[in-house]
């Protein structure tokens, strides 16, 4: 047993905001940095790949590069530490700490870098809800509190410079202020208030142009902003408030953004012209060029950075777990459970609104999205209560092959929109949605739940919903889904649902109330409650194993452990439960409380195996855990077969590590950084065409060989892997033979690719003693045979037989001359 003592470490291996902050691109612009998790990480521009990762001992919260040497970056973090690398090798290069000593109720939140030395350092008052700004002497140490203060926002404040001058610009409500850093002069705007207050404001680094925008949508353009007489230009298309503008290094341009999902390019000529990006799929929320003007990086609320180029196409993206973002006020995004896909060894949940995305945790990468809702985003408007249709419940078979969905929406007005959707894996490698039910529950559906696969494939889904009833849908023979069994206990409502491993039984939850059914007669075999039960049941799962005699039911306040042999309660565990998580690979269980508390039991034992307050205070939405491939022999004894993985409300992916394991990296580089974007010399190029010449050629199988291999499960494949002297006779196989040859010639003709069906099993003779018994046992099996019905041909196989004869079979010679033909002699 593992004592409450052993060390574990949280370690989060998915989700974060990396556009929290604002990217940096590289001084080559060959490369963007980002500020996520415990470090900041290089991606390429031109593949958008991962390529190194910096680390930080403190949480970074600025990047910035060097406006003297451009080989130089820095990143300042919460503890006053401005960090220093090398660019073009990523090298640490050293650190400096900034003599700031500040209480316990500011913190550090920012910092501009300006180009004689100069820092100012961003603190925010958390007591006052206010932004403070210090001067600081990076050579001399020297520091000056500037008279301004700045509203608490993440675009509060920027540092800009004219030809003589640096400055800083904050706003505060409809008040832009700007102080000379030289000078100390100060200087205030104000703008009707009728517009609204300031949403962000941005500098431009070299001339003495600010544009600030405000809750309307309103972009105002400053110039000569060190006077009291400045110059205002009006820029309006955005009717929601935008969240930042940043300008091209001569002036010549500045692009926007906002929640309308639409980055806008200005043009500073007086012609007002616009560029449009349209359907971006998020609200942006800050933007970043790069030093030659060739790209612009795009935060996204989406959790994804677009790279536009100057010609106003998308050229790459940078994406983490996409999370569901919404923007109405008072409403919580809407996080689903994590489901596991066996097929892509990725993560499931829901994405962006509508959609559902596969992560893959193992690589770091974002594989796919799955629209399914087939809906544009709907922005929301001034005075107007936009509602999207989401997704609220997934569901993966076990084998990968199906997937199921159920979206809702609901704007209190009209009648709930709901749908249960049915989707298969198809040899395209996508899903491809193949059932669409309106309103299965004529309300809200609690769960679902699929049957596991066992032998031929999945078949049966159970649903549960607010009209005291579940359904069980059964697949078709046209791998269509329809209604096969209705269920209910008295007018109770049904909430979670679960099947036995075996699929013999599954269990819903009516309430208090646990309910076991018999899956191929769809009869209740067992009602399970007690006399105390008052709280509703939230999730079941059966046990596994040594386990499986057990059902397990989970309520806001204990777990209930059943036996179903003897039908009572053998054990009661008092926790505040707010998800439970079972392994599907031996008989642990994982409960996570809502104290932030994480508890791992066995259904038969009575002493929990693991029990620690290890969150940290997180809200667990979802957990699961993960097949390993092979048993991991460093990792903690609970999670050598699967690994547990869990999802908070904010979609951020953590786990477990113990201290044999916390160095490995579930990230790994993908590309050097100092090869990409070099000519490569002539030497360079007869090096890579001397190491292609010595790859050994890797000869093309004969072609009597590839048909071999391309019927997999095959009577063709059999008669080559089976030992001759456990063959049947010849010409008991020649007929199923040809027939298979035929039937797979017509359905590539009728389809392009296909799965083909194995063969029915043949019969199987059992060995006697003498030879006269097998003989009489033989001619019983051919008479049997010959009274067998005869197929009927199809037409294209009848015009496919018709060719045969034209057909040269050598291979079928070679086949069996290539067979090893063994004896008991030998």
């Amino acid at each position: 047993m593992i004592t409450t003592q052993e060390e574990l470490k949280l370690k989060r291996v998915a989700g974060g905001s990396i556009t929290e902050h604002r990217p940096l691109f590289s001084s080559d612009s060959l490369y963007i940095y980002i500020i996520w998790d415990d470090g900041v990480r290089q991606y390429s521009i031109k593949t958008g790949k991962f390529v190194q990762k910096l680390e930080t001992p403190n949480e970074v919260v600025e990047l910035l590069s060097d406006p003297e040497d451009k080989n130089l970056l820095h990143g300042f973090t919460s503890a006053g530490e401005l960090l220093t690398w090398k660019q073009d090798t990523g090298f640490f290069e050293n650190k400096k700490t900034l003599a700031l000593k500040l209480s316990s109720e500011k913190k550090i939140v920012g910092l501009h870098l300006s180009s004689n030395k100069n820092a100012v350092v961003v603190v925010e008052d958390t007591e006052k809800q206010i932004h403070k700004f210090i001067k600081y002497n990076l050579n001399t140490n020297e520091k000056e509190n500037l008279p301004v203060i700045g509203q608490v926002g993440k675009f509060s404040s920027s540092v800009g410079s004219s030809d003589k001058d640096e400055y800083l610009a904050t706003i505060h409500v409809y008040n832009l202020r700007v102080v000379n850093l030289n000078s100390s002069e100060k200087f205030k705007h104000t703008v009707n208030p009728e517009w609204g207050s300031f949403s962000c404001v941005r500098s431009h680094p070299k001339q003495n142009l600010i544009a600030t925008c405000d809750q309307s949508g309103r972009i105002l353009i400053w110039r000569d902003v060190m006077s009291f007489q400045a110059i205002k230009t009006l820029h309006h298309w955005h009717k929601l408030p935008v969240n930042d503008v940043v300008f091209t290094g001569q002036a010549s341009s500045f692009y926007s953004g906002g929640s309308e999902t639409v980055i806008v390019k200005w043009w500073l000529d007086g012609s007002q012209s616009r560029d449009f990006i349209t359907n971006t799929g998020a609200s942006i929320k800050n933007m970043a060029i790069s030093p030659d003007n060739k790209y612009v990086a795009v935060g996204m609320a989406d959790n994804a950075i677009h790279v536009v180029n100057s010609q106003m196409d998308i050229e790459q993206t940078i994406q983490h777990v996409s999370t569901h973002f919404e923007e109405r006020p008072g409403v919580k995004p809407i996080v689903s459970r994590m489901s596991f896909d066996p097929r892509t060894k990725a993560l499931v949940v829901n994405g962006r609104s509508g959609h559902v995305q596969f992560y893959s945790v193992e690589n770091q990468s974002y594989m796919f999205l799955v629209d399914v809702v087939g809906q544009n985003y709907l922005n929301q408007q001034r005075g107007l209560d936009m509602v999207n249709t989401e997704v609220v419940l997934t569901a993966m078979s076990s084998d990968g092959n199906w997937f199921a969905t159920v979206e809702e929406r609901d704007d209190g007005l009209s009648h709930l929109e709901c749908r249960l959707k049915f989707w298969s894996w198809d040899w395209q490698h996508k899903f491809k949605l193949k059932t669409s039910i309106e309103n299965p529950h004529q309300g809200r559906v609690n769960d679902i739940a699929f049957q596991p696969v066992l032998g031929d494939g999945v078949n049966r889904l159970i649903s549960t919903g607010m009209n005291a009833k579940f359904i069980t849908w059964c697949k078709s023979e046209d791998s269509l889904w329809t209604l096969e069994f209705v269920g209910k206990l008295d007018n109770l409502v049904p909430r979670p649902v679960e099947f036995s491993n075996d699929t013999s039984l599954y269990a819903v939850g009516f309430e208090g109330t646990l309910s076991v059914w018999e899956t191929s007669a769809m009869e209740m075999k067992s009602c399970l409650t007690r006399p105390d039960a008052s709280e509703r049941i939230n999730f079941v799962k059966f046990g596994n194993n040594a386990s499986s005699r057990y059902l397990v039911a989970a309520s806001s306040s204990k777990i209930v452990i059943w036996d179903l042999i003897l039908l009572q309660v053998v054990k009661i565990i008092g926790l505040k439960v707010a998800w439970l998580a079972a392994n599907p690979m031996n008989d642990h269980m994982a409960a996570f409380t809502e104290g932030g508390e994480l508890v791992v039991f066995l259904p038969s034992e009575k002493a929990p195996i693991y029990r620690k307050s290890i969150l940290g205070g997180k809200k667990v939405s979802s957990a699961l855990y993960w097949p390993h491939d092979e048993v991991q022999s460093n990792a903690v004894g609970w999670q050598r077969l699967a690994q547990l993985y869990f999802m908070t409300d904010n979609q951020e992916i953590f786990t477990f590590v113990s201290k044999n394991e916390e160095n490995r990296d579930f990230f790994n580089p993908v590309e050097f950084p100092n090869n990409e974007g070099k000519t490569a010399t002539p030497l360079a190029a007869f090096v890579a065409k001397q190491t292609l010449s010595q790859v050994k050629k890797v000869e093309p199988l004969p072609m009597w060989k590839q048909q071999v291999n391309s019927y997999q499960g095959s009577y063709l494949k059999m008669m080559c892997e089976t030992p001759s002297h456990m063959l049947p006779p010849m010409q008991m196989l020649v007929g199923e033979l040809i027939n298979e040859y035929l039937t797979a010639q017509s359905s590539t003709i009728e389809k392009p690719q296909e799965f083909f069906k194995a063969p029915e099993p043949m019969e199987v003779i059992e060995g006697s003693s003498t030879d006269s018994e097998s003989e009489e046992e033989g001619s019983k099996v051919r008479q049997k045979r010959r009274k067998a019905k005869t197929k009927k041909l199809r037409p294209v196989e009848e015009s496919t037989l018709q060719s045969v004869a034209k057909l040269q079979f050598d291979w079928v010679e070679m086949l069996f001359d290539a067979v090893e033909i063994t004896s008991d002699e030998e």
